[in-house]
């Protein structure tokens, strides 16, 4: 037991490492049709940007979680947390954004699953599952970065 332990904290801190990867370098040089149309269109959205703001944060709070302290419930926590700020920027972001807030929320459903399956699945499933939530939400986060929130 005590080295399924020793591997999910290994498994979770090798994920904190990819998450803050992502989160912190943003490229301005690429730009999808998807956050041309937003600049094009010059009236910033309050709540789209808001809802941005939150998923970069629940993104970010995931890196914080104390696995030792918390243990997975921490983990399932900052889950939903993304969870929820994927379904807020689902309801404000234009049509324009969908492909990748649906790409995130997918990934979001794989990572509940993973979650749920550790026993079976193992640790590996849980950080295959939680890179791909870090690349389809940065995919989506690149999408929303040149929304004019001004």
């Amino acid at each position: 037991m005590p080295s399924r332990a020793v591997t999910w904290i290994t498994a979770v801190m090798l994920t904190v490492g990819i998450v803050i990867s992502a989160c912190g370098g943003e490229d301005s040089s690429s730009s999808s049709p998807a956050s041309e149309a937003a600049t094009t269109t010059g009236s910033p959205d309050e709540q789209l940007c808001e809802d941005r703001e939150a998923l970069e944060d629940s993104i970010e709070a995931l890196a914080d979680v104390d696995v030792v302290a918390e243990g997975t419930s921490g983990v399932e926590e900052a889950v939903t947390n993304i969870q929820d700020s994927v379904r807020a920027l689902s309801s404000s972001a234009a049509e324009d954004f969908q492909p990748e807030v649906d790409a995130t929320r997918g990934a979001l459903e794989e990572l509940e699953t993973a979650l749920g399956d550790t026993e079976s699945a193992g640790v590996t499933g849980v950080v295959s599952a939680i890179e791909d939530v870090v690349s389809s939400g940065d995919a989506l986060l690149q999408s929303l970065q040149d929304v004019d929130c001004g």
